[in-house]
């Protein structure tokens, strides 16, 4: 029974060490994008973030142990918004012309575990003041709720059963790497849009301001994987 044990907790051990880690890779998603550029200092541009967000851009919560703070390889949130703004500037014509201020004020990017599910989340609120203009607010926020968790993960390994429907079920739903990834990358593009449309860079702009606070992610794959056992 001993000897059971320490196999069990060896191969919890490895699963947690080798595939349960998260690397956070998110960036405006443009063609040819790169790890860094040399940002051009914009003297009539500030940007502030929360405090704490200087340097990570996520927290990643696996159950088993204590949340990390995740460091984007891409920069943190300051240096993200600087950069499209430097390398960029020609889409935000009178932010750079006029001056502004870009304050955020609430931002959140994290994948949560509990033992049956998980919950990734993002939230972005700023403030955009162009010139001497009133200031206009972005609100944004949107999550993806599923069962890929370090639990299952575990225990498809060690039992026989979960892994006849988590496996299946995790390459249809993505894991947490690719689902924090993508809700990174896509409140990076709905701010610069609506950067961008503050900053008449599109004459007719289509972008809508928009809530995301959409209901959790229907997982229909899972029910049909559950019922074929």
């Amino acid at each position: 029974m001993r000897f059971e044990k320490k196999i069990i907790s060896a191969i919890v051990s490895c699963l947690l060490l080798t595939q349960c880690g998260v690397s956070l890779r998110v960036y405006r998603p443009f063609p040819e994008e790169i790890l860094f550029e040399r940002v051009r200092p914009i003297p009539n541009v500030t940007v502030t973030v929360p405090a704490g967000y200087e340097t990570k851009l996520g927290i990643y919560d696996g159950y088993f142990f204590n949340p990390d703070d995740l460091v984007n390889e891409y920069g943190h949130l300051s240096y993200l918004i600087r950069k499209d703004l430097s390398i960029r500037g020609e889409r935000f014509p009178r932010l750079i012309r006029e001056g502004g201020k870009i304050q955020v004020t609430d931002f959140l990017l994290e994948s949560k575990d509990d033992c049956s599910s998980n919950l990734v989340q993002v939230r972005l609120r700023a403030s955009v003041q162009i010139g001497k203009e009133k200031p206009e607010v972005f609100d944004y926020k949107d999550r993806i709720e599923s069962h890929v968790t370090n639990c299952f993960h575990v225990f498809s390994t060690v039992t026989l059963v979960p892994l006849l429907w988590y496996v299946p079920y995790m390459g249809y739903r993505g894991n947490r790497e690719d689902q924090i990834n993508q809700l990174g990358r896509n409140v990076m593009e709905e701010f610069f849009l609506f950067l961008e449309n503050q900053s008449g860079f599109n004459s007719s702009p289509k972008l809508l301001k928009r809530q995301h606070n959409q209901e959790p992610v229907n997982d229909p794959k899972l029910k049909e994987i559950l019922d074929s056992l």
